[in-house]
């Protein structure tokens, strides 16, 4: 045994793998034909990375269950299969989603970012309470209720345009007195809430349903504060390249 310890989501001793933190289709439009993308941060030079970050935290059968909900949404929401979505204005609207699976894939997200220790996830902090729940959520398959850990998504716009080949690190906020966290992966911002009562009544209907369906919103980036203060900061132009004017 290579690699022993303990893993994290069902408790089992035996052999760790290189875990993924954020699934790998998210990294793979990014790579260069070195297999090879750009890390840019607004006080640093850019960085050369070969693949995205792991670290040993699951065994052979909890990777592979996490596989299955990754697979999912790459083929659903990146590849545009088995389901069906229109646009009403800035609003797409999607049908036929497996509630379960989208929402333990996005639970899962939030939880390996929280235990990871690797530095660009140390700002998402759940705490032990919140971690053991989520845990118990996916290893149980409980996809709990709509507001549980409940999250939006939006897809920010530049030009218009949008496109799934790029990334921005986790951070938090407080709304209400509440914290949420957020990230942009695979050209989508993700926001998390921890407490459903941060959740108005009247935004409810954007989250995940039971039925299936989903809303995420397409918005100009300049009136997403989180995510246009990042581009401003950065040589926006190097890190999309596919969204620079012609």
């Amino acid at each position: 045994m290579n690699n022993p310890g303990q893993c994290k989501l069902c408790g089992t001793m035996g052999e760790l793998r290189d875990s993924h933190i954020l699934p790998e289709f998210i990294y793979k439009p990014m790579y260069d034909d070195k297999h090879r993308f750009e890390v840019i941060h607004p006080d640093q030079a850019p960085q050369k990375m070969q693949k995205g970050l792991r670290e040993r935290l699951l065994c052979g059968n909890c990777e592979g269950q996490l596989a299955k909900y990754e697979k999912y949404v790459k083929e659903f929401i990146y590849d545009g299969k088995n389901g069906s979505g229109e646009w009403h204005e800035n609003l797409l609207v999607l049908h036929g989603l497996d509630y379960k699976t989208i929402r333990l894939y996005y639970l899962s997200l939030l939880w390996r970012m929280s235990i990871s220790t690797i530095k660009p996830f140390n700002v998402v902090d759940l705490g032990q309470r919140y971690e053991e729940r989520i845990r118990n959520m996916i290893l149980t398959e409980t996809p709990g209720e709509p507001e549980e850990f409940g999250f939006f998504c939006a897809i920010p716009l530049i030009d218009g345009k949008s496109s799934f080949d790029w990334m921005i690190s986790p951070s938090w906020a407080r709304n209400g007195g509440h914290r949420y966290y957020r990230i942009v992966i695979g050209g989508i911002l993700c926001i998390f809430t921890t407490n459903p009562a941060s959740i108005p009544v009247e935004s409810r209907g954007v989250l995940i349903q039971k039925d299936g369906s989903w809303h995420i919103l397409a918005e100009d980036v300049r009136k997403i504060p989180c995510v246009y203060g990042f581009l401003n900061s950065v040589d926006w132009k190097a890190l999309m390249p596919s969204l620079a004017p012609e």
